[in-house]
């Protein structure tokens, strides 16, 4: 995984982090020859880099605990 998503990943409060993690697993059940990392970028709402397949364009943390404020862990 690449260190950005990483460190953002760390920096999400809990219960972000626990909504984000069950939208990856949703994303893994769903497998198409998709990455560990390209589900879980997938799940914080990060879009591919057109540049390069295997980056991602990050954006701001508050952006991304938005988008997974309301994820429904079940």
């Amino acid at each position: 995984m690449d260190d950005r998503l990483y460190d953002l990943l760390l920096k999400l409060p809990r219960k972000n982090l626990i909504h984000l993690m069950w939208d990856a697993l949703d994303e893994m059940q769903a497998y198409n020859g998709r990455s560990k990392t390209h589900c879980v970028a997938t799940a914080m709402g990060l879009k591919p880099d057109n540049s390069e397949p295997t980056k991602w364009k990050v954006t701001s943390l508050a952006e991304i605990k938005r988008h997974t404020e309301n994820l429904s862990p079940w």
